[in-house]
């Protein structure tokens, strides 16, 4: 699963700016880094297809599934 996968299908429950952005501490130069926690379809969730996080190659951008993120709160 990919995070255009998760946008298209609907399964993203929140977004949020992340990182230095979110601090006030970016420059000009600074990226803008997401998290967001997502669900997973039932299929993959019960199945043997469970994702716990999805991530862009520069991890700028990073997913959550809802059962992780709630691992991490804790």
């Amino acid at each position: 699963m990919r995070i255009d996968d998760i946008k298209s299908h609907g399964l993203l429950l929140f977004e949020v700016v992340s990182g230095s952005r979110a601090l006030g501490l970016h420059t000009e130069n600074s990226d803008t880094d997401l998290r967001g926690v997502f669900c997973l379809p039932k299929r993959k969730f019960y199945g043997l297809e469970y994702i716990p996080q999805v991530s862009n190659v520069t991890n700028d951008i990073v997913y959550y599934e809802l059962g992780r993120f709630v691992e991490l709160l804790i």
